[in-house]
């Protein structure tokens, strides 16, 4: 009966991924590369951003970040 209650509260949901980068000129920013919604009526969506920062000049760290998240969790080109 909670879990009811709950959904019927909900209006709309926003998920945000990305990465927070830690290169030099980029310490603690977050870029969003996907957003997902969905509203209460269950219309969803997504929508896949580039970052805009070529991948050869992020730092060594950034780099490894992007891959795992590429390779294994969203598996975004």
């Amino acid at each position: 009966m909670q879990k009811q209650k709950v959904r019927e509260q909900v209006c709309f949901i926003l998920d945000l991924d990305g990465y927070n980068l830690k290169g030099n000129s980029l310490r603690g920013t977050f870029y969003v590369r996907e957003l997902g919604y969905c509203t209460h009526n269950c219309d969803y969506g997504r929508i896949a951003f580039d970052i805009g920062i070529p991948y050869r000049n992020l730092w060594i760290q950034d780099r490894k970040t992007v891959r795992h998240v590429n390779k294994y969790i969203c598996g975004l080109p």
